[in-house]
């Protein structure tokens, strides 16, 4: 998405070897005091886990999104806050950090499946 609400701030990468691309959503511009990321999602070549995440989440679950790939869904306590999935030759990954609040299982699919 181009921007989500209140989180209209959006800083756009790519990593040294053009192999993964990142958008970071939020509050904010991320170098001001007080600025929350509240949304990171990336995309790269490849199958494996792009996250950044390892934290180990009480709650792993598995939801389909609208192309029918696989989405692994990680949190606690019934908020998301890691969602992966790989979709061809590419692999996916959002973050959800939102101040530690997290979101739902339906609102990270929402995401999911605006991800392209």
């Amino acid at each position: 998405p181009e921007a989500m609400k209140g989180y209209e701030n959006v800083v756009y990468r790519v990593d040294a070897d053009g192999k993964l691309i990142e958008v970071i959503y939020s509050d904010k511009d991320l170098g001001e005091d007080g600025a929350v990321e509240a949304y990171r999602i990336r995309k790269a070549v490849g199958a494996d886990d792009i996250s950044g995440d390892y934290y180990d989440y009480s709650e792993v679950n598995e939801e389909t999104n609208a192309d029918g790939a696989a989405v692994t869904l990680k949190g606690n306590d019934g908020k998301v806050f890691v969602a992966t999935w790989v979709s061809g030759e590419y692999t996916y990954a959002i973050d959800v950090d939102l101040a530690g609040l997290g979101l739902t299982a339906e609102e990270v699919m929402n995401l999911v499946n605006a991800t392209r």
